[in-house]
């Protein structure tokens, strides 16, 4: 069964959900991301690789297919890399996620595993609260930017969860 991450996109000035859904498969060892994403979104393969590789963990030396849903909207941008990592990560059993599906995950890994700030993440992350995901992994470096905008308005409890690399998570 494919593992299943939420991440979100923008579309105009709007956030919108995007699960990414991994699956893997016996076969010659290669990393395809499907789903329109542009330029950022197809290299995410070499850093989301060198980013596992690089926290002690092992990156399946099997197919790795890594769909961006929905398929029919163009995507853009790094910010999909921690979800990636963390369904690659999942769908190998290499980490188990209770309730994964109430958290949403947005950030560029580097190749040594950090989080990388991402554009784009306030419309992220009232996406994230309009479609019911009270807790977000974001980057530590855009934390506090996010904490006093978020802090500013009522947020019913919602979650923030701040990783300054990949280990944290």
């Amino acid at each position: 069964m494919a593992s299943v991450v939420k991440c979100f996109a923008i579309d105009g000035i709007d956030g919108y959900p995007v699960d990414i859904e991994i699956k893997t498969l016996e076969g010659q060892p290669m990393i395809s991301i499907i789903g329109l994403g542009d330029q950022a979104v197809k290299e995410a393969s070499e850093r989301v690789q060198a980013a596992i590789d690089e926290t002690g963990y092992i990156f399946p030396k099997k197919r790795v297919i890594i769909s961006l849903a929905p398929s029919d909207k163009k995507k853009s941008g790094s910010h999909f890399d921690l979800a990636m990592a963390i369904g690659v990560l999942q769908q190998n059993e290499d980490m188990a996620v209770k309730n994964i599906s109430e958290y949403g995950f947005i950030g560029e890994l580097s190749l040594d595993g950090r989080l990388r700030a991402c554009h784009g993440i306030l419309p992220m992350i009232i996406a994230a609260q309009r479609y019911g995901i009270k807790k977000v992994i974001i980057p530590y470096v855009i934390w506090t930017f996010v904490y006093c905008v978020i802090s500013g308005r009522k947020t019913g409890g919602d979650k923030l969860c701040a990783g300054r690399t990949g280990e944290y998570i």
